[in-house]
This record gives structure tokens, sequence and C-alpha cells, in this order.
């Protein structure tokens, strides 16, 4: 794996996260859901996430 794949794939905790109304708690179950739906395959392929959006 390449320095410029293991930042792609790094997530950016600080673009989403507001420590003011963000808790714990949400935070926790926002990353349960997030790693249930990927091990059970509820995924999009990359090249269809942007499909629809102009920027």
């Amino acid at each position: 794996m390449t320095s410029r794949t293991q930042t792609a794939l790094a997530p950016d905790f600080d673009s989403d996260f507001d420590s003011d109304t963000d808790s714990n708690d949400k935070i926790l179950a926002d990353l349960k859901a997030s790693l249930h739906q990927a091990k059970a395959g509820q995924t999009f392929p990359i090249d269809e996430l942007w499909d629809g959006i102009n920027v």
C-alpha cells in the first residue's frame, strides 16, 4: 500500500465532528452502524459515489 493510498483511506475525524453537539454515544452508534453495513456488503462502488452530483 502506498502512502497516497493510506492517506486517502485515513478517516478525517475533524471534518464532521462537532464537540458541542456530537456525543460520544452518537459517534459510537454511527461507527457501529457503518461497520455493520460494511460487513454486510452494503457498500457502493467508488466510481458510483459521485453519480448525479454536479460540482
